[in-house]
């Protein structure tokens, strides 16, 4: 027989050779669950196998024994795109064979608090390389891993008599994906002004539009909204934040909000647990708190605080849809177009006419939604016109 003929039969042969090994490894599955998926932080801490108090409850691993007795060990790693940089193997244990579905958290696994058949299950403490990927320094001077998009992988590895035997096996649902983004800031953009200025802006509206802006991943993003009254005897900021809030909004969903009309606003997002409306010639503080999910529970980032005033004449009709208008309007547009705002004030605008875009008819509603649209980034001004 010819080297070619031979090299033919050799690859048939290693072909259904390895069919014939995927088979009976695909009996066989492990899943690896997050359960924190949206996580933005990953702190070094929350991986310490060594350090089980500290160790977070970062995935669950489903085990399917697929009906086959066999001697196995979980495998578990860290990648950074294509790049291992963490690693851990568990004990061998012998699967029952009786087609039975295991589930173990990582912190269990972590301990020794698994179990097949009366058969402790433990991973041994991860190996690090975190100088492989070139993150060592800042995860020395930070304490977490930094910004990037990072996988946890499971799998398995067949043992005979304890020793491993061919590759680690893993099927496609057997990773978890996390994107840390490690978000720093939290900026408040309008109504108002910082603490930190002796100027009090006034705004000529009651319900104004708040809005802030964040470095927080989207789908990630929760705000508790913060509104405080002012007191004619109160000094400093800590007087007036250290009474309960007018307003109070917790896990909010956006990023701007238009205060309440009443008492009972309907909200998109969030629970509102206190609401009082605002008043012509007050004063009022306001601040909005992050919060960022990490793998092992919640961190707050707080924003600077803002105050501003309700002009004195503001009339106390229950609602005055062209004061909302105008106020959205100059908080959009800034003081390009200041004067031609302010003479509408002064004239008094009252929307109740004919709104009409790209030739349809709409409600002022549906024009202040739009509005708040543009003010969330999701629509922009292209250009601005004054009759």
């Amino acid at each position: 027989m010819n080297t070619h003929g031979e090299a033919t039969i050799l690859r048939y042969l290693m072909s259904w050779f390895l069919l014939a090994l995927s088979f009976l490894y695909a009996q066989t599955t492990v899943e690896l669950v997050l359960f924190n998926p949206d996580a933005q932080i990953v702190a070094a801490g929350d991986l310490d196998l060594n350090n089980p108090d500290r160790l977070a409850d970062l995935f669950v691993v489903e085990l399917h024994d697929g009906g086959v007795a066999r001697e196995i060990r979980l495998h578990i790693e860290l990648r950074a795109g294509s790049r291992s940089f963490a690693s851990a193997v568990t004990n061998g244990f012998r699967l029952p064979g009786d087609d039975t579905f295991f589930r173990f958290n990582g912190r269990n696994l972590a301990v020794g608090a698994s179990f097949v058949d009366n058969q402790i299950i433990q991973l041994l403490p991860f190996t690090f390389d975190y100088a492989g990927i070139g993150i060592d320094n800042v995860v020395k001077n930070a304490g977490r891993l930094p910004a990037g998009i990072y996988n946890m992988v499971a799998g398995f590895q067949l043992l005979e008599n304890g020793a491993p035997v061919g590759e680690v096996i893993r099927q496609p649902s057997s990773s978890g994906q996390i994107t840390v983004t490690n978000p720093t800031t939290l900026h408040l953009q309008f109504p108002g002004q910082s603490v930190a200025s002796n100027e009090v802006m006034e705004i000529a509206t009651r319900f104004p539009l708040f809005q802030w802006t964040s470095d927080i991943g989207q789908n990630a993003d929760r705000y508790n909204i913060l509104v405080y009254e002012k007191s004619p005897d109160e000094e400093t900021v800590q007087d007036v934040l250290s009474k309960p809030a007018i307003l109070e909004i917790r896990d909010y969903e956006d990023s701007f909000f238009q205060y309440p009309a009443n008492t009972s606003p309907l909200l998109l997002s969030g629970e509102a647990a206190v609401v009082r409306p605002l008043e012509a010639g007050r004063t009022y503080y306001w601040q909005v708190e992050s919060l960022i999910p990490t793998v092992s529970g919640i961190e707050t980032i707080r924003s600077d605080v803002f105050r501003f005033k309700i002009s004195d004449f503001v009339g106390s009709d229950d609602y005055n849809y062209g004061l909302q208008v105008i106020s959205i309007l100059e908080q959009l547009l800034g003081s390009q177009h200041g004067d031609a705002l302010e003479a509408l004030r002064e004239e008094g605008f009252d929307p109740n006419g004919k709104i009409e875009l790209d030739d349809q008819q709409i409600s002022i509603n549906e024009l202040i939604d739009i509005l708040n649209q543009i003010a969330n980034g999701e629509a922009r001004v292209t250009e601005a016109q004054v009759y």
